[in-house]
């Protein structure tokens, strides 16, 4: 994948926004943040320029994740960005619903920096045109 990959990042917790930001920045990587569903998707919305990949914080109020992920999904001009839930929970009927929402990969939400780069370096590499999650594929520990 391109050197500047630029990364839409969903979340309600300040602390994670900031390091993704950190952890992207130190990778060359243009990283915005969002603290919402709704300004995510009012980005989108209003924005020509679209990310190259998209990671969403599932449980968020108001809107989960899924929630902002079936919107994107049903939006023409965005439904092929790749996008990322980060989860706390690696239930397989929970990954499935994550999947059959449109989910491209399903994560364990990082706990370190070094955590966020690794995930980074990992989804960068990525043919998402090509790629389809299995089991083995996630990174759900």
């Amino acid at each position: 994948m391109k050197n500047q990959l630029v990364i839409y990042y969903v979340d309600d917790d300040a602390d994670d926004l900031r390091i993704m930001v950190k952890a992207g920045e130190s990778k060359g990587y243009i990283v915005t943040t969002f603290n919402s569903g709704i300004a995510l998707l009012n980005e989108l919305y209003q924005t020509p320029r679209k990310p190259d990949i998209i990671f969403l914080d599932e449980y968020m109020p108001i809107m989960t994740g899924t929630d902002v992920l079936g919107e994107i999904r049903k939006t023409d001009n965005l439904k092929d960005i790749p996008a990322i839930i980060f989860t706390g929970s690696s239930q397989h009927y929970l990954i499935d619903s994550y999947l059959e929402s449109g989910a491209n990969h399903i994560i364990e939400k990082p706990t370190s920096i070094e955590a966020y780069k690794d995930i980074l370096d990992d989804v960068a590499n990525i043919e998402w045109s090509k790629y389809r999650p299995n089991e083995q594929d996630l990174n759900t520990d």
